[in-house]
This record gives C-alpha cells, structure tokens and sequence, in this order.
C-alpha cells in the first residue's frame, strides 16, 4: 500500500510546482495591474486636463465675444473704459492692412455714414481685441432692413478690389435679421448664439446682439431700428493643441447653451449632469459644464488613447495582464478538473488501506507482506511478530537471509499469491 501511493506522491510534488508556478503569476499580474493602474492613470490624468484647457478656453472665448457684443452696444471700448477717440483718423493705406467691406447698394452721404461706422468699429474692435487673450472673431454689422451691411475685419489689398465686394453674404444679412425679429429677447440686450453651415460639411457658431446704436448711421430711427451685430466663431481655433501640436484633442464634440439649445454635433447627448466622465466600448466621455450652464461633450477613442506615447505601453500591459488572468484561470481549472478528484482518490486509497490493516492485524494467523523482487519483508502482523519473539522493527525491512516469516525450529508453512510487484506469506 505505501507503493501504491508513490504516483500520488509524485503527482503532489508535480502539484507543489504547478502551485508555485501560479504564485509566481499571481505576483506578476499583481505588478502589471499596479503598473497599470499607475500608467492608466497618469494617461488618463493626461486626457482630462487637455479637455478642461479646451472647454475653458471654449468657455472664455464665448464669454469674451458675448463681452465684446455688450459693449459695443454700449459704444464702451472696453476695461480700460475710455471713449473712442471720434477725430483719429482712418489707419493709413499700406501694402496689407486690416479693413472693412461694404455689403449692399450705397451711395452719397449714406456711404459716408456707412464708412464712418466701419471705422468706428474697426477702433473699437482693435482696442478690445488686442487686450485680449482669446481669438478675435470676423463681425457683420446689419441694418434695420436687413439689406445693407458691413464685414470687418477683412485682409485686404490695394491692387485687389474684388474682395470689398463680399456680395455671397446677403443670404446671411437676411437670415440675422430674421432670427433678431423672432427673438423679442435680442431686443433687450440678449445674445443669441446659432449654429451656421460652413464649407466642407463644417459648423461655425454665430453671436447676433441688438445694435440699436447703429441706427443713425444706418440713417434709421433708433427707437425702431432692427439693426443688429453678429461675431462668428470657428471652433477649430479654439483647439490650440491641434493647431500647435497637430494632435486633436478629441474625436468629436456636442456643445449646448445655457438653455439647453443645440449648437454643435449630436443632439443625444443632451443631459443635465454636471461635469463627469465615464468609460464605455467605444472609449471616454467628458461631459463639462460652465457656470453659465453651457455644456459640452467630448468623445476620446480608444484608438486615440492608444496613439498617445505611453499607449503602447498601456497596451502591453493590458496584454500581459490578460494573459496573466487566463493563466490563473487554466491553473484553476487544472486543479479542480486533475488535483482534487485524485486527492479524494487518495484519501478513499487510505482510508481502504487503514481498514485493511486493521482487519489483517486482528486475524488470528500469522501474515506477512513480501517484495516480490528481493524477498524483502514489507509488514507483517504483530500476532506474527509477538508469536516468534520479534519485534515490529526488526521484522520490517529484513531480508530472505533472515527467515523473518520462518519459525526458528521447523520450516514454516507459507501460502503465496503471487502480485506483480509483492507477496503475502501466511504463516
């Protein structure tokens, strides 16, 4: 019986290894999860704090052009808080130089008046800006009929008098002074913001404020002029990590009002929450809001993740850690399909062996246990023993030459059964 337990034996020594095996792998993949988690971590960190660099300056920017309307409504050239200087002179001609264009049919004294609010504004629009930390816009200032307009800033040449003739733009002067007299809201120094389709499948968003202010120039009356202001804002400005690095920030982006209103990208992202984020199968989503309620959406793909420099890292260690994970789940397996049902083969195996030497101690014969191979005694009964004056150990381990299962006087009556490997002798 002790025999027969050697390939049990030699399959727990296999087991001690293979269990050592997993505790070297549960230390490995413990190391890559916290290396992980610290790389993950720092990624994300990374992630993050270029989206809230762009939302604020995404937040400043709208704040700064919903300012710059305000005060020229209030002809207030700004913090400083000094008036426009009515006597400066229009800015000499040069080479290249920033101006204005006339948009609509204008004629004598009105083109008088007209030029003299585009150098007004065009003052006012380089005193502000040029205190400013945000990206200026382009402005169209509009009568009160819609028809006639002026866009500044523009480039312009002396030897190119094509470009003061912006006339593609009457579309927009119509449409501004649509949406300021379905908006009574505007009439009361509001700033209404709306999306605008742009070339190429692109969005720029467009600020319309009330101008009553304008209304002389325009030669209107100021109590019942519609005459208005509106900045457009291309998005793709603001991203001056792209615009520096060539990288973009995110993959796409949803931005609403304070109302709830839609500007840009997909409707479905409209929610109340405050600023969060979460992850999901497609990648991270960072939703950031203002203190004035505007909100913004941003989506990251994993595969924009991962094209960071420390993606391939994170990516290995994903790997690693996945292969890490299935080993200990196939050691698992190994031990509850293999270990186990031969641990209770092994138990059932002694508890068979205990009874039978209990059995075989009580018999009232004498027995012995011989190797077949070398005739060495194995066990032998304590009748066997006590009944020929020998002690156990003595008995146990001897060889043929000893005669351990022969009386000492008469030549001992033996029955052998022959096994592969053992021979019980009965005596």
């Amino acid at each position: 019986m002790p025999a027969e337990a050697a390939p049990v034996r030699r399959l727990a020594r296999r087991s001690l290894r293979v269990h050592a095996l997993l505790i070297g792998v549960v230390v490995l993949a413990t190391l890559q999860a916290g290396l992980l988690l610290s790389t993950g971590s720092q990624l994300f960190n990374e992630e993050q704090s270029k989206i809230r660099y762009h939302f604020r300056r995404l937040d400043g920017t709208l704040q700064e052009q919903d300012r710059f309307l305000r005060q020229w409504r209030l002809h207030d050239v700004g913090s400083r808080g000094q008036p426009v200087d009515e006597s400066a002179s229009r800015a000499p001609p040069s080479p290249l130089f920033a101006g204005f264009a006339r948009i609509g049919a204008d004629s004598g004294a009105s083109a008088q008046a007209a030029d003299e609010l585009g150098d007004r504004f065009l003052r006012f629009y380089g005193a502000f800006w040029s205190a400013s930390r945000f990206p200026p816009p382009q402005c169209l200032l509009v009568d009160g009929q819609g028809r006639r307009g002026l866009l500044a800033p523009i480039q312009t040449t002396r030897g190119d008098p094509g470009q003061s003739s912006p006339h593609h733009l009457h579309p927009a002067l119509a449409a501004i002074h649509q949406v300021l007299r379905e908006r009574p809201a505007l009439r009361r120094g509001s700033v209404v913001w709306t999306p605008v389709a742009w070339r190429e499948g692109q969005t720029r968003l467009l600020a319309i404020a009330h101008a009553p202010q304008d209304a002389r120039l325009w030669g209107e009356n100021e109590d019942e002029s519609l005459a208005a202001v509106a900045c457009l804002l291309d998005p793709g400005r603001v991203d001056d990590y792209r615009q520096v690095m060539g990288t973009p920030v995110f993959e796409r982006m949803s931005l609403f009002d304070g109302n709830g209103r839609l500007l840009l990208g997909d409707a479905s992202d409209a929610s109340r929450a405050a600023t969060s984020w979460r992850a999901g199968l497609d990648g991270l989503l960072f939703r950031m809001r203002s203190e004035h309620g505007w909100l913004a959406v941003y989506h990251v793909g994993w595969q924009q993740v991962f094209q960071h420099p420390r993606g391939p890292l994170l990516g290995s260690m994903v790997v690693a850690l996945l292969l890490a994970t299935g080993g200990v789940l196939i050691l698992r397996a190994y031990r509850r399909s293999v270990i186990e049902p031969l641990r209770r083969n092994h138990a059932r195996l002694l508890e068979s062996e205990a009874f039978s030497r209990t059995i075989l101690d009580n018999a009232p014969i004498g027995l012995c246990l011989l190797r077949r191979t070398d005739g060495r005694v194995l066990w032998t009964t304590r009748w066997r023993v006590s009944g020929w004056g020998k002690t156990t150990t003595r008995v146990a381990g001897t060889g043929p030459g000893d005669a351990a299962c022969s009386p000492p006087a008469a030549p001992p009556r033996a029955t052998a059964w022959p096994t592969p490997r053992r021979t019980t002798a009965t005596c």
